[in-house]
């Protein structure tokens, strides 16, 4: 299993890993980190079982005829996701440019999707810049190396001196991404189609402990949940201060089926939502109409109703 280096995205895998989860369903799951610009390939090259990744890593495969499916829902549209600069102080400021550099993470997530959402609704003049990481944003943006940049707040827990925020987190006039909200989901736990087939009892098992961790999660506090990420290497050098933030951050994110409330599960409903709002992620021949990229060809919820069984 493989996420994301700075993302608490996947906050229940590490409460399932500290809390011994998977020990208890027999299984041993090994948690390693990639860059976001490196982890598609290592999943392709059969380095992974499972990645922390946007459904578009999964579209884009199915569109290569390469099999993959979101075999667990791990994020919606949300609205933490800010828009920093050093160079400008205002959305105003930065529509007045002439020529701009806009970073994001690269094409085929929501990140992209956002960036190019902002471009286009605020009249924005710049070129959308792809960074390997929000950590390399962040820096670019600080530096100015990039007039703005597009940073979730579920990687990060403060701002830096002298950053400007130009679209804050969690405010009544959010410029979200048409159709998106709640009720769409934006990444999961992905795998190749036929590797997981060949692995099923141990999805099921991992997936049953995925939904045990949830329920501790939803009643767990945030100095609890700290205490369970501060076992996994690439958090351990986090200030505290900062990583309680991001769980807080974190946890508000995560998918939750929007009928049935059930973590980590994704209806035929909710996909057929969720491609509506895809447009903007710069998902290279993508249309929400394309056969290749249906329900039942990009999602599988088998290993999630045989966990609920038992």
């Amino acid at each position: 299993m493989t996420t994301s280096s700075a993302d608490l995205g996947t906050l229940p895998l590490f409460v399932a890993q500290a809390r011994g989860l998977f020990e208890k369903q027999n299984l041993k799951v090994d948690i390693s980190s990639a860059s976001k610009s490196t982890i598609a390939a290592l999943l392709s090259s059969g380095g992974t079982d499972l990645i922390q990744d946007s459904n578009g890593t999964a579209i884009s495969q199915a569109l290569k005829g390469r099999p993959t499916v979101v075999a667990y829902g791990i994020a919606s549209y949300n609205s933490h996701t800010e828009l920093w600069s050093s160079d400008v102080a205002t959305l105003q400021d930065a529509a007045n440019l002439s020529d701009c550099r806009f970073a994001t993470v690269a094409p085929g997530g929501a990140s992209y999707g956002y960036a190019a959402y902002w471009k286009q609704k605020f009249g924005l003049k710049c070129d959308l810049v792809v960074a390997q990481s929000y950590d390399v944003i962040a820096a670019g943006v600080r530096s100015g190396t990039y007039t703005m940049g597009v940073i979730p707040r579920s990687t990060v827990g403060a701002v830096p001196s002298g950053v400007n925020v130009l679209i804050k987190q969690d405010t009544p006039d959010y410029p979200a991404i048409p159709d998106g909200g709640k009720q769409a989901t934006i990444a999961g736990l992905l795998g190749l189609a036929d590797n997981l087939q060949a692995k099923r009892e141990a999805m099921v098992r991992f997936e049953r402990a995925m939904i045990e961790a949830q329920h501790i999660l939803d009643h767990a506090s945030p100095d609890d949940l700290m205490r369970d990420v501060q076992q996994v290497e690439i958090f351990k050098a986090v200030p505290e201060a900062t990583l309680r933030q991001q769980i807080v951050t974190a946890r508000a994110n995560i998918w939750k089926d929007p009928d049935s409330q059930k973590p980590g599960f994704i209806s035929e409903a909710t996909w057929t939502n969720s491609l509506k709002t895809y447009g903007y992620w710069g998902i290279q021949d993508f249309s929400p109409d394309n056969p290749d990229v249906a329900y039942d060809k990009l999602i599988d919820m088998s290993f999630y109703a045989a966990a609920e069984q038992q």
